[in-house]
């Protein structure tokens, strides 16, 4: 095993960011096909709490938290994404 992967899983702060990078990045790209309309209200559904339909329950106007989470995820990462090239991009061009 090369010095520098034994290095990073011995720091478990590296270890835990990257399970939780892969897990948004997961969530991210396949969570849609788990997830309901994020923006589809039912007043009916208003402040429910935890259930296996909304595993995050609804908000006041009945949205799944959870659908709202899973697409926010996907806009998170694209504007991380796009920042991180950016700077790279103008640091490399710059100097």
């Amino acid at each position: 095993m090369p010095k520098l992967l034994r290095r990073f899983l011995r720091n478990p702060g590296a270890v835990v960011g990257l399970v939780l990078l892969l897990a948004l990045a997961f969530l991210a790209l396949f969570g849609p096909l788990f997830a309901q309309d994020p923006l589809e209200q039912n007043l009916l559904q208003r402040l429910k709490p935890p259930s296996p339909e909304h595993p995050l329950g609804t908000d006041q106007l009945g949205r799944d938290v959870w659908s709202r989470v899973v697409h926010g995820a996907r806009i998170s990462l694209a504007v991380g994404f796009g920042v991180v090239f950016l700077a790279s991009f103008l640091g490399t061009a710059v100097g």
